[in-house]
This record gives C-alpha cells, sequence and structure tokens, in this order.
C-alpha cells in the first residue's frame, strides 16, 4: 500500500467512501480502510476473489470433514478469535473494533476452536 500510494513513513492510508454498491454503505463513512485499491473500498466479492486465489488448491475443513468455503466475512471471525484468545483483549474492546453492538454476537465469533479448548484443558 506505501508504495501504491506513494506513502510517507508514517503516513497514514487515505480515507475511501466505503463500496457504493453495498446496500449497507450508508452506516460506513469514508475511513483508511485496509482493503482498498486505487483509492476506492475493495467489495466483500473482490476479497473473497482474493482469498480464493491466494488459496487455490488448499481445502479447508472443519475436524467433521466438511468444507470450509472461504469468504471476506472469514476474516471476521479469524480476527475475533485471534484477538480475544491470543492477544487477550477482552470482548467488549472486540466489539467495537468489528462494530458490533451486541457482545453476544462477538462471542460468537471470537469463539475458541476445539484444539484450543483442549490446550487449555491440558496445561490447567
Amino acid at each position: 500500500m506505501k508504495d501504491h500510494y506513494q506513502l510517507q513513513l508514517g503516513a497514514r492510508l487515505p480515507s475511501v467512501p466505503f463500496d457504493p454498491n453495498n446496500g449497507r454503505a450508508h452506516c460506513f463513512p469514508a475511513r483508511p480502510y485496509l482493503f482498498q485499491m486505487n483509492n476506492r473500498h475493495l467489495t466483500d466479492w473482490a476479497v473473497t476473489a482474493c482469498m480464493r486465489f491466494l488459496c487455490h488448491g488448499l481445502v479447508f475443513e472443519t475436524r467433521d470433514g466438511q468444507v470450509v468455503s472461504l469468504k471476506a466475512h472469514t476474516l471476521r471471525h479469524v480476527f475475533a478469535t485471534h484477538a480475544h484468545h491470543v492477544e487477550h483483549l477482552p470482548l467488549d474492546v472486540v466489539a467495537v473494533m468489528l462494530h458490533q453492538k451486541n457482545l453476544a454476537v462477538t462471542s460468537y465469533y471470537a469463539a475458541p476452536q476445539w484444539q484450543q479448548v483442549v490446550a487449555a484443558t491440558i496445561c490447567c
């Protein structure tokens, strides 16, 4: 991004409007979104396409063998889980970072993986 926007060291990303084709665009003001290019916010389907391209040939499954479909929305779950269980951020802080008003929703997003539950049980 630094090279793309020719930013100086310490400079912030430019604020860009949220995807105007998104039905909830009115909820999101212009911000320095991480997923942007050419001063435009990338759509969720563009991010999903990038993720699938980068992971082409890899198969993600649950422990029960169900195939996991990679989508941009998956990043919210990954971020919430990592922030809460690895970085030890409180759920209310994670909720603010994800712009979620309901802590029950954030709790669902940050639910520990079965490996984390097993590891915590073994350690204690």
